[in-house]
């Protein structure tokens, strides 16, 4: 067998498990028909800027895909505003639970959480009292007891805190500017194709768009349909699943990929005389959803009114590629 995309044999050292979709938005389907080299090149490229874009991070943190929410918001610069409006820098831990992150105010000051807190002011009082030999020490408990907004003064120290209540506070997410990389989405579909009938996807027709996803050629195969102008990301309803729709058409195969029932894209795969398989033939009347949720592949049909719209889509997917294909 052939890796799909360098066309070199895969063998027993080669042979890499591929997730259908990729395991970073919740893929399930294990494939073995990408070799190692392949796997790792396109896993450290074009996946790896998927937690860079807003849309996909919020449609994984809203739907709980992702355990290790501090990861998922590495790229992202997080901030807590607390009920009085004030804005402070903070971190996500694993469970998603904002905390605020140590910080220096303008005036001197320093921000922390609870913790950051009654250790660095034990230190401080620890050093305080080597450097004057007064014997001093930090009630942890005057600490827990300080009520939110009162100046408390250590006794005997000089150094006084201030505790300030986030209950309530909004978690702000900012700094995810990334785009969404068009090479993932052909990926897919190219996958889920090879998925359905691995010997067409050798075929020498589908050159183009495997050297593209392969090696980042210039853009003739993938192309964005939802209108998220003036959207933010948390406005947008996802939903556990992602599906895929192919057709074939006037000899032209293309595809349909969304993401999380939101995020709409046409492909165009390649321009190819006839399909032979049947079974093939078949399969591309329905709509393939992977759900998240029940981790399977489901056969579905939709509306009269969705299916026109997505043949919209693939129509000027192939309108595009062969415009671009002129210049």
């Amino acid at each position: 067998m052939k890796c799909i995309f360098c066309q070199e044999e895969i063998n027993a050292e080669t042979l890499s498990k591929e997730h259908l979709p990729s395991e970073s938005i919740g893929g399930f389907c294990v494939v073995y028909f990408v070799c190692r080299k392949c796997n790792n090149t396109l896993g450290h490229t074009i996946e790896a800027d998927l937690d860079k874009n807003a849309f996909i991070v919020t449609a994984l943190y809203k739907l709980g895909l992702k355990l290790d929410k501090h990861k998922l918001y590495r790229h992202a610069d997080k901030y807590l505003q607390n009920p009085n409006g004030k804005i402070l820098k903070a971190i996500v831990n694993k469970t998603g639970k904002p905390k605020v992150r140590y910080q220096k105010l303008n005036n001197g000051s320093e921000v922390m959480s609870d913790e950051q807190a009654i250790n660095s002011l034990k230190k401080k009082v620890e050093r305080l009292s080597k450097k004057t030999g007064r014997k001093m020490c930090f009630n942890t408990e005057l600490f827990k007891k300080a009520k939110p907004g009162n100046l408390i003064t250590i006794p005997g120290s000089g150094i006084s805190f201030m505790k300030h209540s986030v209950t309530g506070g909004t978690q702000i997410i900012e700094g995810l500017k990334g785009p969404i990389p068009f090479r993932y989405i052909g990926k897919i579909a190219f996958e889920h194709l090879a998925w359905l009938d691995l010997n067409l996807v050798h075929k020498q027709e589908f050159d183009p768009i495997r050297q593209w996803i392969l090696k980042g050629t210039e853009d003739q195969f993938v192309f964005f349909h939802s209108l998220l102008r003036g959207k933010k990301p948390e406005d947008l309803k996802y939903k556990p699943f992602h599906y895929v729709l192919l057709r074939f058409k006037d000899n032209y195969l293309v595809a349909i990929v969304c993401l999380f029932s939101a995020l709409i894209f046409s492909v165009f795969l390649a321009e190819i005389s006839k399909i032979t398989n049947n079974t093939l033939l078949k399969a591309i009347q329905y709509y393939h959803m992977y759900d998240l949720d029940r981790k399977k592949p489901v056969l579905a049909l939709t509306s009269t009114k969705q299916r026109e719209w997505h043949n919209v889509c693939m129509d000027y997917a192939v309108f595009a590629h062969k415009q671009k294909d002129k210049i």
